[in-house]
């Protein structure tokens, strides 16, 4: 799959996510009322970006025959990068400004990592993990699946003084549970929490970029490569 249809990206949210909307669990956000009328909105725009009548500038063609999102597109010309503006420009105008965090922001995210994935392998060595590998690996499932991707940067807070002088509050904060666990492991065990960059009930797959040490050396999240950490909800 390449180019999604709306249908599809609505299908992939009735899943287990846990959602809560004034005081209730929430079923299903594609059918409550107060949520629906946003997903219902990106799965129209993702079925104009599939659409033979946007395909310029939304989409490009890949070797295989197939489409991608333009936003996927990495840039090689100066061409490129005009068919790229000319799609954020329309998906721009599609959503009124009402939509800050429409998919492409995060694809053209993960499309820059992937780009220059030889910088998360620069450091100390060795490393157990080829990060530039695995990135670009991420990036073209991404692309293929056509994702809808969100991000996550800032930990909440209860305390206005520790806010004052940079730090988290470690009562709220995402946060490493076992200390034991090292940067290489695939699941982490993590408590804590991070407030949404957007699309809060909305997208598939969460990239949290934003991580620092507590004072007595916690750490919020792992000690990993800018990228940060993928959040998966399957």
């Amino acid at each position: 799959m390449t180019l999604r249809s709306g249908a599809d990206y609505l299908a992939s949210l009735r899943d287990s996510r846990d959602v809560w909307l004034h005081g209730h669990k929430v079923a299903d956000v594609t059918t409550e009322p107060g949520l629906k009328r946003g997903a219902a909105t990106l799965a129209g725009l993702l079925d104009r970006q599939a659409s033979p009548e946007w395909s310029d500038p939304l989409s490009f063609a890949e070797p295989d025959g197939s489409r991608s999102a333009t936003s996927f597109m990495i840039p090689r010309s100066a061409e490129n990068i005009r068919q790229r503006g000319r799609a954020y420009y329309e998906w721009a105008k599609w959503s009124h400004g009402m939509f800050g965090r429409t998919p492409d922001y995060k694809n053209a995210s993960v499309m820059a990592f992937a780009a220059t994935s030889d910088f998360l392998n620069s450091g100390t060595a060795p490393r157990p993990a080829d990060f530039a590998a695995n990135m670009r690996a991420y990036f073209t499932e991404a692309k293929r699946k056509d994702y809808v991707l969100t991000h996550t940067l800032v930990n909440p807070q209860f305390s206005a003084e520790r806010v004052k002088q940079g730090l988290s509050s470690p009562e709220v904060a995402l946060q490493v549970v076992d200390d034991s666990l090292t940067v290489w492991v695939e699941l982490i065990n993590a408590t804590g929490r991070k407030n949404v960059g957007g699309l809060e009930h909305e997208y598939e797959e969460l990239e949290d970029g934003g991580y620092q040490r507590f004072t007595d050396g916690r750490t919020l999240l792992p000690r990993v490569p800018s990228i940060g950490v993928l959040w998966k909800f399957r």
